[in-house]
């Protein structure tokens, strides 16, 4: 009776080492990972921001174009003429993904 005494005992201390140890690492892999997401956003918004200031800067920016540089990023512009207001838009992708990590968007009045 003892011994299966003492086992139960065993088994319940080594899991709760195994946790207190477990725990930490687990936390710091997700802080990791947050910090890299957070890190790729930055560095799109910083693209994005470059591109679009650079698209508004044209004033012969085509209506109703796209244009795609690719690199690390794939950056996608588009600009649409409606009237005398002109729609630009910059779509970051990271070059893999289907999805864009992050899209601005603003208008300007033209001429």
């Amino acid at each position: 009776m003892d011994d299966a005494g003492s086992t139960l005992v065993e088994a319940v201390v080594a899991v709760s080492l195994l946790i207190v140890v477990l725990t930490p690492m687990i936390g710091a892999f997700a802080y990791q990972a947050g910090q890299h997401r957070s890190e790729r956003l930055t560095l799109a918004l910083a693209v994005g921001r470059r591109q679009l200031e650079a698209l508004a800067a044209m004033p012969e920016a085509a209506p109703d174009s796209a244009s795609t540089f690719k690199g690390r990023w794939r950056v996608v512009s588009t600009a649409r003429r409606d009237g005398r207001l002109m729609a630009l838009a910059v779509a970051v992708y990271d070059d893999p993904a289907p999805t864009p990590i992050v899209t601005l968007q603003t208008h300007r009045f033209v001429p």
